[in-house]
């Protein structure tokens, strides 16, 4: 018998093509779809936050040495977040291993349990669900022994940051070790929190004794502090856990305010070019401390002839990272070698001699100087007291000074008194300005010269401007309360406008009751420390070596203050750590 074979019409196989292509496609969207359980489609946002909803063994349960734990969630979960979020105290030695099935995951711990010891496995709040990636509202503590009784002991507190999400509290123990020498840079920590959504944490589960805490931001998840990585904060004092009965057992109220990275990294000139025959740019990678830019810490010399070139003046650059210096006229195309020695930037570290070079050029600045006044004419409600003056080049500066006067309403002069922050930024001050009352600020520009002799023409520039009425302002008033204050430190005291962003701060000299005048109206976040360093900033404490943070507050609420009323009650407390 024979076959005969049939060729099918071109449109047919074409069709049969797509049709093999299309289940294959199906099959695999299929089985895929098998393999990684999603959350059936459709229907209304859930934007409410996953929960753990039931676990096995059942949590806080004593006795017990379990080969796996097992958490069953009321939604579909991101099975990656749920992996990374997780902080076993004590730690144990060896991976955790996961297996889903829906919403339940069964973990397998390593087998290297100890006796009589109480376990706290937190769930932290980078656990987000699979549909809206809504993270988890609070961590979670699941809490066993193997022993016959659970540790009950527990640090709770609130970590101040304005993003607490990914901020942690480690504590250390001291049993075994001097924690006085203990690197957490080196050391991972004996117990562990994530910080809540609403700033707070709680460390369960903790044995009697005493420990030593610290707050950071643990960016590589390593459970160490990495030196301008993390940020940080540490705590006032140790935490001292006395019993284990309820009464005893919790240390409530450790406050951190969480601190940016530490800048390690000393700056660096990353280039030197002339702008003109007399003035260079030196860009660095940080702003320098202004205190340090002066002129002997640069040197300038040719290259050919090994002379010096004389530096005039240094100032910081308005214009990119790094300060404008102007030196004496610099003949075209030769070249210069740059030397910049102990400066520092804002965080104290001091860079080591730098090296740039450059060339000259025959370009010439005979531009006036050009001042920019505080405020524009016909101005009302200025509250400053000090008049501010910005020169976009170094002048002559008593010429400068006897330029700048000022009048109150009947003509009369009124004193000034000069101070110069740099070479370009001149401040002056009156004895005393009323309040609600028309003055007149009057500058003779011709005479702010620079330092080649360049100015402008015969000009007289006059403002007009009005001080704010103090009766618009309002009162505050309240108690300071700290029973620790044992070196006659004084309280700083902030007062942040919620609108504006401008700050108003207070020195209050003692503990006891407090009265905070001229506050314009407006709403505010309260916030104060105690000034132990005497240094007028915070102090977030050292990680290594371990030095206590000064005692910090923020008051719970932002307080509005009215024009002409005085609010009461605002009290600061610094609880007993």
């Amino acid at each position: 018998m024979r076959f005969r074979v049939m060729r099918l019409p071109q449109r047919n196989v074409i069709s049969a093509r797509v049709l093999f292509f299309v289940s294959c496609c199906a099959a695999c969207l299929l089985f895929q779809r098998c393999a990684n359980m999603q959350p059936p489609g459709g229907g209304p946002r859930d934007l409410a936050p996953p929960q753990i909803v039931e676990t096995d063994p059942p949590n806080s349960t004593a006795g017990i040495t379990p080969k796996t734990i097992t958490l069953r969630f009321d939604k579909y979960v991101d099975k990656r977040t749920v992996q990374d979020a997780i902080f076993i105290s004590p730690a144990l030695h060896g991976k955790l291993k996961f297996s889903w099935s829906g919403k339940t995951v069964e973990i397998t711990l390593p087998d290297s349990l100890r006796p009589n010891t109480t376990y706290n496995i937190s769930f932290g709040t980078d656990i987000a669900d699979l549909r809206e990636h809504v993270h988890l509202a609070k961590p979670f503590n699941f809490t066993f022994s193997t022993g016959a009784t659970l540790d009950t002991g527990r640090i709770k507190g609130i970590v101040y940051s304005k993003d607490p999400a990914g901020a942690f509290v480690f504590a250390y123990t001291s049993a075994g070790r001097n924690i006085d020498t203990l690197n957490p840079a080196h050391t991972q920590p004996d117990f562990i929190a994530a910080v809540a959504k609403d700033s707070t944490f709680t460390i369960p589960a903790l044995p009697v004794g005493t420990f030593r805490m610290l707050a950071i931001r643990d960016e590589q998840r390593n459970l160490v502090y990495d030196i301008g990585t993390d940020g940080y904060a540490t705590a006032r004092a140790d935490a001292h856990i006395v019993s284990q009965d309820s009464a005893h057992n919790t240390v409530a109220g450790v406050v951190f305010n969480l601190a940016l990275p530490s800048d390690t990294i000393p700056p660096e000139i990353i280039s030197v070019k002339a702008l003109t025959n007399n003035h260079l740019l030196a860009e660095s990678t940080e702003p320098f401390d202004s205190t340090t830019i002066t002129p002997v810490r640069f040197t300038i010399i040719d290259s050919a002839t090994k002379s010096l070139l004389r530096v005039r003046s240094v100032v910081p650059s308005s214009k990119k990272t790094g300060v404008e210096i102007f030196t004496d006229t610099m003949p075209a195309n030769v070249k210069y070698i740059f030397y910049a020695d102990s400066l520092r930037d804002r965080a104290a570290n001091y860079m080591k001699k730098d090296t740039a070079s450059y060339t000259s050029f025959d370009k010439r600045d005979t531009a006036a100087p050009i001042v920019a006044f505080p405020f524009r004419d016909s101005t009302v409600d200025v509250n400053d007291s000090v008049l501010k003056f910005v020169f976009d080049k170094p002048v002559h500066k008593d010429a400068a000074q006897s330029a700048i006067y000022l009048f109150d309403s009947t003509r009369k002069t009124m004193p000034l008194h000069f101070t110069w922050i740099d070479d370009i930024m001149l401040y002056a001050k009156p004895d005393s300005l009323m309040s609600y009352a028309w003055y007149t600020l009057v500058a003779e520009v011709q005479k702010f010269t620079d330092l080649y002799g360049y100015h402008t023409k015969d000009s007289l520039v006059r403002i007009k401007f009005r001080t704010y009425d103090v009766r618009n302002n309002g009162v505050m008033k309240g108690e300071i309360r700290d029973s620790t204050n044992t070196t006659g430190a004084p309280y700083i005291v902030t007062l942040t406008n919620v609108k504006t962003k401008s700050l108003i701060l207070y020195t209050i000299p003692k503990p006891g009751a407090y009265t905070a005048t001229h506050i314009p109206d407006g709403t505010y976040i309260i916030e104060a420390f105690r000034d132990d360093q005497r240094t007028g900033k915070y102090f977030a404490g050292n990680p290594y070596p371990y030095k206590f943070a000064e005692p910090y507050f923020l008051f719970g609420q932002a307080v509005r203050i009215r024009a002409r009323w005085s609010v009461e009650g605002v009290n600061i407390v610094f609880p007993n750590p």
